[in-house]
């Protein structure tokens, strides 16, 4: 592997990591996060009841979508290179349709 692929590579897992780390966040988090607070200027308890669950709901909605984007990630880095644009365009609309259903998913 050259240099630049090697780099490329490990920005790539970076950016995984993240996106992993932020799903896994926002899926487990009983409460909205504290900017969010910041933005509707009242805390979590002030909220109504509907409103807490549409706040949680929308936020499993983001984690789906980030778990989904970091485990195709993960797949499209661990496959080799395509060598053919219609190979990466699938991958796109994988990851597309993927992250899509978890969302969907992960609200219900």
């Amino acid at each position: 592997m050259s240099v630049l692929l090697s780099i490329a590579f490990i920005f790539h897992l970076l950016a995984i990591l993240t996106t992993l780390g932020f799903g896994l966040t926002y899926l487990l988090r009983r409460q909205f996060m504290p900017y969010h607070g910041v933005a509707l200027e009242r805390e979590w308890d002030a909220l109504p009841h509907a409103l807490q669950t549409l706040v949680l709901a929308l936020m499993r909605a983001v984690a789906g979508g980030a778990l989904a984007t970091a485990l195709l990630s993960t797949v499209i880095l661990s496959l080799p290179p395509p060598t053919t644009s219609e190979r990466g365009f699938a991958a796109v609309v994988a990851t597309a349709m993927a992250t899509a259903a978890s969302s969907l998913l992960l609200i219900s």
